[in-house]
């Protein structure tokens, strides 16, 4: 967990310190609190430490996570507070009460229309390869192999989390 200005700064050596190493979390609230900073509704105040340590997880493959926050698993703000956290680049969100599993779900989660897109990608760069093309344009966007890859890891999240939230109904 990550919670400190220093932690931050050192995330690259931590993240590589060990192949058991499952995961970094960005632990905001003490982060803000470290930085001397007021807490905004938006979370400016730590999206730099969240990218640095987002940064710090990717060469080793593992997740980056935001840590809960401390507001009411009533409030709407839960949902808000896991969207930064896409935004972010993040992959994931620690929780500390079980109401707030579903608007975390709800917020990590590719919409219909992310799925969509993801789904045209796939067939119209199949169909390209098919005739040896290694590009094709989809919805005006030129889409090559990073796309699709992007595009698979999409529709991988979207299983992922409605099977997720089949097994917890």
């Amino acid at each position: 967990m990550i919670e400190t200005p220093r932690g931050v700064l050192a995330a690259p050596a931590i993240a590589a310190a060990s192949p058991r190493l499952e995961c970094l979390v960005a632990g905001t609230s003490d982060l803000a609190k470290e930085l001397h900073a007021r807490a905004t509704p938006g979370r400016a105040e730590v999206l730099t430490a969240l990218s640095l340590v987002v940064l710090a997880a990717r060469p080793t493959a593992s997740p980056a996570w935001t840590a809960s926050t401390s507001t009411s698993p009533t409030r709407p703000a839960s949902r808000g507070s896991a969207g930064r956290g896409v935004t972010s680049a993040s992959t994931g969100k620690t929780l500390i009460h079980p109401k707030t599993i579903a608007a975390a779900n709800l917020a990590f989660a590719p919409g219909a229309e992310e799925i969509e897109a993801a789904r045209r990608i796939l067939v119209a760069h199949a169909e390209a390869e098919s005739f040896g093309k290694g590009v094709v344009v989809v919805d005006g966007r030129l889409v090559e192999a990073l796309h699709v890859e992007v595009a698979r890891r999409l529709l991988a999240l979207a299983e992922a989390v409605a099977a997720r939230v089949l097994t917890e109904s």
